[in-house]
């Protein structure tokens, strides 16, 4: 397969009809759920994502076993209309769960580039300690990772567990390698503050496999509603965790074990809202098969588009229905957005830090100021992506002003020719290939990443098919 070490994007109206990939934060949860479950499960539409990829194989390590379900050995349904799953190996799984009569430790826990993997997993491990009685001295486990997971800040996340009652050390008190020492005990725990959802996310997971019951409360913690999607996953294997949004505090019951269940995993808002943003300065986007009910806090982009003065028609997949009632009761929506106006706007990015590029898409094009909040927890991603993006919508030709965790963007009508030499990060690839759509007539982006690396490979952490999917709806590439 070609692949693109430089690009060359030219201006370009899109136009067209995709399926974005199935969410890897939802494929990610449902299939460690199912390993650390006691019957077998079936995971669908999993996708293909490096990081889903990441996954499987960890948990194949730790003792599950995940095997692929052959998409052409059953028919498919009438309404799978799916392209993107019928050619995905990795459609299907089912999973036999972590053998737990010979699990054993110390653990060595390579999550590759998965942030999500590796703090969930260093919060769930402990849990599963306790559950098999192993002794406290003996409960040990290595955290680490590879490329750009060794540079994101994981000091909160051992902070999180030493709450818990761990040991915890960090490669220069900040970054992977982790070494864990200690096992999870029920009770009451009390956090002052956090910079990711993930620790919280696998500690409610590992907290559910204990005897007894337990409360976490924190004082502020960034993106509540990722907690809430992994809380609203455990409980469909089994889990009793509940959140008291008035006093900040988790519940968990002691269920001490999760059972199996099928799932299918639905399609990703985060992948949706970079579409649907540059659609919504230039040309008109349709993106079949998504949930309109999901519990995915990036479907709040819908709230943003609409502000902005995008014109949306959604339509049900298997009928006439309306949109209220899609929006009550259908998980496969298709949604057809056209350019209308670009107005400003204000909206804060706390509960959904992969909203920022989409938010910074939009606001770019805008003549007049937008302003964005929430920015605090968006600079230990892949990469520092407010001081990224601020460097990138400069070149484009847009104004920026950053005070605090707030952002002011005074954007232009169309963008400038620019040279932009890009980290390896998934989400800003993706961002400044679809910066192209609001390019002036006579303008053009060279695109080069910053290690050499290629598009394709940066990109497939979450979006496979993202190059392929950009030519399909008229983008230009050189």
């Amino acid at each position: 397969m070609k692949t693109h070490a430089t690009i060359l994007c030219k201006q370009f109206t899109p136009q067209g009809i995709i399926s974005v990939p199935p969410s890897k934060s939802i494929a990610q949860r449902a299939l460690i759920l199912a390993s650390f479950s006691e019957t077998p499960s079936q995971v669908e539409h999993i996708g293909s994502s490096a990081d889903v990829n990441a996954c499987i194989d960890v948990l194949t390590n730790l003792g599950a076993t995940i095997r692929h379900i052959d998409p052409t050995s059953k028919p498919r349904s009438q309404n799978d209309t799916d392209n993107h799953n019928a050619k995905d190996p990795y459609r299907s799984v089912t999973i036999k769960p972590i053998e737990l009569q010979k699990f054993s430790t110390p653990l060595t826990i390579q999550a590759q580039e998965s942030a999500t993997l590796a703090r969930m997993l260093s919060c769930i491990v402990p849990g599963l300690f306790t559950k098999l009685n192993i002794a406290r001295e003996s409960c040990s486990a290595v955290i680490t990772g590879t490329g750009t997971l060794l540079k994101r800040p994981m000091n909160k996340t051992a902070m999180f567990l030493e709450t818990l009652g761990l040991d915890v050390s960090l490669r220069e008190h900040k970054w992977l390698p982790m070494k864990l020492q200690g096992n999870f005990r029920p009770g009451s725990h009390h956090i002052n503050e956090l910079d990711s959802s993930q620790p919280v996310s696998g500690g409610i997971i590992g907290l559910s496999l204990l005897d007894s019951d337990s409360k976490i409360y924190i004082r502020e913690q960034p993106s509540i509603p990722y907690s809430l999607l992994t809380a609203h996953l455990a409980n469909l294997f089994g889990a009793q965790i509940t959140y008291d949004i008035q006093n900040a505090m988790w519940h968990i019951k002691g269920v001490q074990s999760l059972h199996g269940i099928t799932y299918r995993v639905e399609s990703d808002w985060s992948a949706a809202s970079l579409w649907l943003a540059a659609a919504a300065l230039h040309g008109s986007i349709t993106i079949k098969n998504i949930n309109l009910a999901s519990h995915q806090p990036d479907r709040q982009i819908l709230e943003l588009l609409d502000s902005y003065g995008a014109d949306i028609t959604i339509t049900s997949a298997n009928s006439n229905e309306s949109a209220q009632s899609s929006l009550r009761n259908s998980n496969n929506c298709t949604l057809s957005l056209t350019a209308n106006n670009r107005r400003a706007f204000t909206f804060d990015c706390r509960d959904t830090p992969d909203l920022f590029p989409s938010a910074c898409l939009l606001a770019a094009g805008c003549t007049e100021t937008s302003t964005i909040h929430g920015l605090k927890n968006i600079t230990g991603k892949e990469s520092n992506r407010v001081e990224t993006l601020i460097t990138i919508l400069k070149k484009l030709g847009a104004s920026c002003s950053l005070s605090d965790s707030t952002l002011k963007i005074k954007g232009i009508s169309h963008f400038k020719n620019a040279e932009l030499v890009l980290p390896p990060d998934h989400r800003m690839c993706m961002f400044a290939l679809l910066a192209a759509c609001n390019l002036a007539a006579d303008a053009s982006l060279h695109l080069t990443i910053a290690n050499g690396g290629s598009f394709e490979e940066v990109i497939a952490k979450s979006y496979p098919d993202f190059l392929n999917h950009y030519m399909l709806v008229g983008g230009l590439l050189s």
